[in-house]
């Protein structure tokens, strides 16, 4: 066997020119799909670094509509927490944004409040000192302790080993630090890196939702702000452990509970109540995997192709090699070799190209991979560990191996359908015959799938042209957001709207500021504020419960977003806390309120509160996400509310990351304790929202562009082949009398045949697979004929470039030249 990996060594450097193109082709398809294998490993499949994973398990339930939830509350979580039998432990997990001051900076960290067992279910260990037990998490508002992550004892402390005891300021309250958590772990969530986890009966202290101080603990009238994870017992399935719990779940108030703005979904059956679901959960909460695990299959689908491309171009330029070989062949059976001899050294000298294409596509998937996660991650501060483990590597392995299989069949079966005599006298039009009828073949289906990648990352890059596209109703250039949460610090009413004031003044007289404003939602965040409303005039349908969409303005909000207002005014700085309280609504609560008047100075009442006067009409904007049809808002002043969290919005002139400095500073001024976050343009967040089309269209464009290569690749091989193994027929034909342009005619008639083929297959194949990605379109329909069109005719046009360099060789062929040789 090693003496068949030398001699195929010999004969590949004898010929670079082979072991190069088969390289590129394999390191092109392989880097590929190891790149987006890597990345879908990381959000699909990889587990979290706990103690076997595969024992543990979410709660969630299917509401009466069918939605599913994962959020409880803390009784909830008592009681489920008390069922014997099944579960090994059940832990409660709440994520929290959490400030966190010293003297010289404050940041803005994500953090976890966790239950006293929360360690111990996971089966994680520390690093240096403890980690939260039972006992840090038995009295409310008495433990003031917390657990970092290792990246936050590594970059703040400087993985100082006297971590234990060191005091740390969160949310405007010292919390004293137990140890350091395993350094592979960063909390539930996948996508997330939880820097700092608090006892859940410090929740009072660290969430920003109201407290009632007569309450202890505070938090047992809050609903849906837990996340469950439990660890199953030995034996016990999770459709056991479904049954059990469930009929526990039947008997709490949650189960029956029938919410206002709930609407019908698919994603489970709809019941007289609700019903608790025990899931996988091996890989945590994975909010991450919702929002990309499409666009990822879709991606290893388009793939796949690329590879089965590349695989073609390397199994013709091996079948031109082993046509080239006939009589070397024929000799060796000859003098007694056997097929399964031969078989297996075509399968070493495949196997030292699949290697090299293996080690090609490792490299080119480090930059791959690295392109889809800053795609990925778009300013959203999404964290995906992109770094190759042995899930990956056994995937490059079962590649490697498969594409060695793959392209050398064609030239096995060619070699051992040879016949000795006619290769030993050099006759060899029936073997170059078989190369030509295989070889079209292969290029055939190397157009046909070109055109399935090409016309996937047509539509998906039209479709991220469109919303693109998209007037959003504001003006996005030039926009710096900054968002602030003093009610993480238990701010009072009167102390959030101090600090929004007094920050609003100093932002103003901050260099290149234009205009400054702030709000409750920033536009296109993906956040969601919702609220009935009740109009004395409208007479809403039977079962209609009138509902918009809210949000809470500073003063000259929509002139610092370049908003257009239609009618009325803007809200102002006298409209505060103690003059009579205002609203503007867009131009479709105007119309669906007050259809065919003057909704200034009507009255109406939001959330049951006192009643509203509207002061102005403003015009349609997008208020969560591109792809969402414009909807009903009413906007209310920031500073007339209790609003403890806003996100500033400063339209400047210059540099924003200038801006984001001096801005940083200011705040810093205004109050050390409550730090800016977020700070990114609004182009940006806009950005951010289209990330998933963003992957696809880009990613799906240069897959693509590299398929349509390989393909043109191919058929100059086939061609260039053809015209070699035929330069006497050509000869002759020309020494007859035939021109020049009749001979190139010829040659691009073979290339436009194999192109019409692979075309009449690709076509139908491609609108079938394009109906997988119609979800991800907008805009347009999977058979578009724009762009099946623009495919149809760049597939042409390279077609034709690579039938040139052949067809005028074919041409220049001295017919003397090529009767003398033979």
């Amino acid at each position: 066997m090693i003496s068949d990996f030398r001699y195929a060594w010999r004969g590949l450097i004898r010929n670079p020119a082979l072991p190069t193109a088969g390289i590129v082709s394999l390191g092109l398809g392989i880097g590929a799909s190891m790149a987006i294998f890597s990345v879908s490993n990381a959000v699909i499949l990889r587990t979290l670094p706990v103690r076997q994973p595969s024992d543990l398990v979410l709660l969630r339930y299917v509401s009466q509509k069918g939605n599913i939830f994962e959020t409880f509350g803390y009784d909830e979580y008592l009681t489920l927490r008390s069922v014997p039998g099944v579960l090994s432990g059940l832990a409660a997990v709440y994520p929290a944004e959490m400030n966190i001051a010293s003297d010289e900076a404050t940041e803005r960290v994500s953090g976890q409040l966790v239950s006293g067992n929360y360690f111990q279910v996971l089966g994680v260990q520390p690093q240096t000192g403890r980690l939260i037990g039972p006992d840090d998490d038995i009295h409310a508002g008495a433990h003031p302790v917390c657990v970092i992550s290792s990246g936050l004892w590594h970059r703040r402390f400087g993985s100082a080993p006297d971590i234990e005891g060191r005091e740390l300021r969160i949310n405007g309250r010292q919390y004293s630090i137990l140890g350091v958590a395993q350094e592979s772990f960063g909390g539930t969530e996948q996508g997330g890196e939880a820097q700092v986890y608090v006892p859940l009966m410090m929740a009072a202290e660290i969430s920003s939702r109201p407290t009632d101080a007569k309450l202890q603990p505070p938090f047992l009238v809050w609903n849906d702000w837990l996340q469950m994870i439990g660890r199953l017992k030995p034996g016990v399935s999770r459709a056991q452990a479904e049954a059990v719990l469930d009929a526990r779940f039947d008997r709490l108030p949650v189960a029956h509970r029938k919410m206002t703005f709930e609407m019908s979904s698919r994603h489970g059956a709809p019941g007289v109540r609700s019903r608790l679901l025990v899931v996988d959960g091996r890989q945590g909460f994975n909010a991450l995997r919702l929002q990309y695990e499409r666009p990822l299959r879709i991606l290893l689908f388009l793939a796949a192709l690329l590879l089965s491309i590349a695989c073609a171009n390397v199994a013709n330029l091996m079948l031109a090699r082993a046509t080239g070989r006939r009589k070397e062949i024929a000799i060796r059976i000859a003098l007694g070799g056997g097929p399964r001899a031969l078989v297996r050294q075509l399968m070493a000298e495949s196997l030292l190209l699949a290697a090299g294409g293996a080690a090609a596509g490792i490299l080119l998937s480090v930059w791959m991979v690295d392109l889809l996660l800053k795609l990925a991650d778009s300013g959203q501060g999404i964290h995906i560990d992109g770094r190759p483990d042995w899930v990956v590597f056994a995937f490059l392995l079962a590649v490697t191996c498969a594409t060695t299989v793959l392209f050398s069949l064609a030239p096995a079966a060619a070699m051992l359908k040879a016949r000795v005599a006619d290769a030993l006298k050099n006759q060899g039009a029936g073997a170059g015959r078989r190369h030509g009828n295989l070889g079209g073949l292969l290029v055939v289906a190397q157009v046909a799938l070109s055109v399935t990648l090409l016309a996937g990352a047509g539509l998906l890059a039209r479709s991220l042209h469109n919303l693109q596209s998209i007037q959003p109703g504001f003006q996005a250039d030039n926009v710096v957001l900054a968002s602030l949460n003093p009610g993480a610090n238990h701010y009072s009413e009167a102390q959030s709207r101090t600090l929004f004031t007094n920050l609003l003044e100093r932002a103003e007289a901050v260099p290149g500021v234009r205009a400054v404003s702030a709000a409750l939602v920033s536009p296109l965040s993906g956040n969601l504020w919702l609220y009935t409303v009740a109009v004395p005039t409208y007479h809403a349908a039977v079962r209609e419960t009138p509902v918009a969409y809210f949000n809470a303005t500073g003063p000259g909000y929509f002139a610092s977003l370049g908003s257009a207002l239609v009618r009325g005014r803007e809200f102002t700085r006298m409209d505060r806390a103690g003059s009579p309280p205002v609203a503007m609504v867009n131009e479709s609560m105007a119309k669906k309120f007050w259809p065919g008047r003057d909704p200034v100075g009507e009255r109406f009442t939001i959330g049951g509160n006192r009643p509203v006067e509207v002061v102005g009409v403003v015009r349609d904007s997008i208020y969560r996400e591109l792809r969402e049809p414009k909807q009903v808002v009413v906007y209310v002043p920031l500073l007339q509310g209790d609003f403890r969290s806003a996100t500033l919005d400063l339209r400047v002139a210059g540099d924003p990351a200038r801006v984001f400095n001096d801005l940083r500073a200011a705040a810093h001024q205004v109050d050390g304790n409550v730090p800016l976050f977020d700070m990114r343009t609004l182009q940006a967040q806009i950005d951010g929202t289209l990330s998933p089309e963003r992957v696809l269209a880009i990613v799906s464009t240069l897959f693509g562009i590299l398929a349509m290569l390989l393909a043109a690749v191919g058929l100059y091989g086939v061609l260039a082949y053809a015209v070699t193994q035929h330069s006497r027929e050509i000869g002759i034909r020309m020494a007859l009398g035939a021109a020049q342009n009749q001979v190139i005619g010829a040659v691009v008639r073979d290339a436009l045949r194999m192109l019409a083929v692979g075309l009449a297959l690709g076509v139908p194949l491609s609108m079938v697979a394009t109906r997988w990605i119609a979800s991800s379109l907008y805009g347009l329909r999977p058979g578009d004929p724009l762009t099946y069109g623009a495919v149809i005719a760049l597939l042409c046009a390279v077609s034709l470039a690579a039938a040139f360099v052949p067809s005028r060789r074919a041409a220049r062929v001295d017919p003397m030249v090529a009767l003398r040789c033979d």
